[in-house]
């Protein structure tokens, strides 16, 4: 053979497996039968075979494929082939040699594009009609005019009367004050709401300063002087009532005198010893004010008499209203009024009114107490006090002092105010002091003095008397006998007490 040697399945001509296999054995073995190729199914009518599995199955076009066997398949749709194998479609039916078909070509329709809707259009907007206007309502009438010109008129009557009483006045507070609240509210409509306010006020101030002279009953022409300076601040406030009006001072013909425009200035009332806004009926007061805005008065000018029953109560043409009444003066300037409290107000807050025949006025309040003890001092703080046991000394004091038999405690004699208007707080009559003119009411018993040393020692010092100074209305003095303790102490601060209130502080020197 020519292919002796040579690998060779058997199937070349050269090579006669009969003859050789006789030639090695001497026997022909029996030849293996070929198997029969396993029959490929016949597909189903409306499927075609395409691949068995593991194999790739073609096509063209888009089918609907299935894989399995023996009636049992899995099914999908593929483009141009797909691969036959369970990783593709999942195994319908295990251990079993599975294959694929497809069926007839899916025609694949073109989608109907969906229609593009067209816009409804917008409606033509209803055209917005044109608002009808609102009309302007007609302002509220004003009701502060006519309460103001009833004042007037009132006011201007009660002027020219010979005979005026407190109650006829107080019906012109009142009128006045009712005019003012409605103002008050009706002032935006103004445009010299202000300058009307400040008429009114001033006009309400002459008004109570004419009461509280009317309840004196004294000095008509005064009570009829205010009235007119009232009447006047009036009368320009009704001319300024017009809608945009800007001034009016035709009115002052009422008061011949009087300023032609209302100012109210400042009344800063306190105690003239103790310079506290706290004073106490029958006590002194001191009042002061601002020449270049409103003098207190037109000039200076002081009491020929300063006990209580000979003070006037208006000196230089100015009066000083403290609540409801009219205050005794001892001193009146531009700048300064010196004054009694009126006895028997009651405690609190107090109005004090200062008026001229000038027209001019001001304003301030004050409180008014049961007691308000204050000692009277130089600008430096040094007590205004005299040797009362013997001697005057100008720079210190002894605690003892010579007398005719020999030597005696010194006793200081302080001016105060502020003590002895309460009557109650005197509670033992035994001390009281019987003189020619009559009993002197003695404080002592309510009256504490404290003396506190530059060491920081605090002594109480016996109080003789404390009491009314009958020279002076309105002031009083305390006596107090220095003790042992206090010899040799130099500045000493002492500080009066009485009825549970505390004064001021003034010092003395002490050798």
């Amino acid at each position: 053979s020519p292919y002796r040697g040579r690998a060779t399945d058997g199937t070349d001509i050269g090579c006669d497996f009969t003859a050789l296999w006789a030639a090695i054995g001497g026997t022909t073995p029996t030849p293996t039968p070929t198997p029969a190729p396993t029959p490929t199914p016949t597909p189903e009518e409306g499927w075609t075979f395409c691949a068995n599995e593991n194999q790739r199955c073609s096509f063209t076009g888009t089918r609907r494929v299935r894989y399995g066997a023996a009636g049992r398949y899995n099914f999908g749709t593929f483009t141009g082939g797909v691969d036959c194998a369970n990783t593709v479609f999942g195994d319908p039916l295990g251990g079993v040699v599975k294959r694929c078909e497809y069926g007839e070509a899916i025609e694949q329709p073109t989608p109907t594009p969906t229609p593009v809707p067209t816009p409804t259009p917008a409606p033509t907007p209803t055209p917005v009609p044109t608002p009808t206007p609102v009309p302007t309502p007609t302002p509220a009438p004003l009701l502060a005019p006519p309460l103001i010109a009833a004042a007037h008129v009132n006011a201007t009557t009660l002027a020219s009367r010979t005979a005026i009483s407190e109650p006829q006045v107080a019906v012109l507070i009142t009128n006045i004050q009712q005019a003012q609240t409605m103002f008050a509210a009706e002032s935006s409509r103004y445009q010299a709401a202000a300058t009307i306010d400040t008429h009114l006020r001033s006009a309400l101030l002459f008004a109570r300063a004419a009461g509280s002279l009317a309840l004196d009953g004294r000095k008509l022409g005064s009570i009829q002087n205010r009235l007119q300076t009232c009447t006047s601040r009036l009368g320009q406030a009704r001319n300024m009532l017009q809608v945009g009006a800007g001034t009016a001072l035709g009115e002052s013909a009422h008061a011949p005198n009087t300023v032609a425009t209302a100012v109210i200035g400042p009344a800063a009332t306190l105690s003239p010893a103790s310079r506290a806004p706290r004073l106490a009926s029958g006590s002194l007061g001191t009042i002061s004010g601002d020449p270049n805005v409103s003098p207190l008065a037109a000039t200076s000018n002081a009491a020929t008499e300063v006990v209580a029953d000979a003070l006037p109560i208006e000196l230089a043409g100015a009066t000083v209203t403290i609540g409801r009444w009219v205050a005794p003066l001892l001193y009146v300037s531009p700048e300064r009024i010196a004054f009694v409290v009126p006895a028997g107000l009651p405690s609190g807050e107090t109005e004090v009114i200062v008026t001229s025949q000038e027209g001019y006025v001001s304003r301030g309040t004050t409180m008014i107490s049961a007691v308000a003890p204050g000692l009277f001092t130089t600008a430096g703080g040094a007590a205004i006090v005299f040797n009362a046991t013997g001697g005057n000394a100008a720079v210190g004091f002894d605690v003892m002092s010579p007398q005719t038999l020999g030597y005696q405690r010194t006793r200081l004699q302080l001016f105060a105010t502020g003590i002895s208007a309460n009557a109650a707080l005197n509670t033992y009559p035994g001390n009281d002091i019987t003189l020619e003119s009559g009993r002197v009411a003695n404080f002592a018993e309510a009256v504490s003095m404290q003396a506190r040393t530059s060491d920081g020692r605090t002594l109480s010092l016996p109080v003789e008397f404390a009491g009314a100074n009958s020279r002076l209305a309105g002031a009083d003095q305390v006596c107090v006998v220095l003790v042992e303790a206090l010899r040799g102490a130099g500045t000493v601060e002492l500080t009066l007490f009485i009825g549970g209130q505390r004064g001021n502080t003034a010092t003395v020197n002490i050798r």
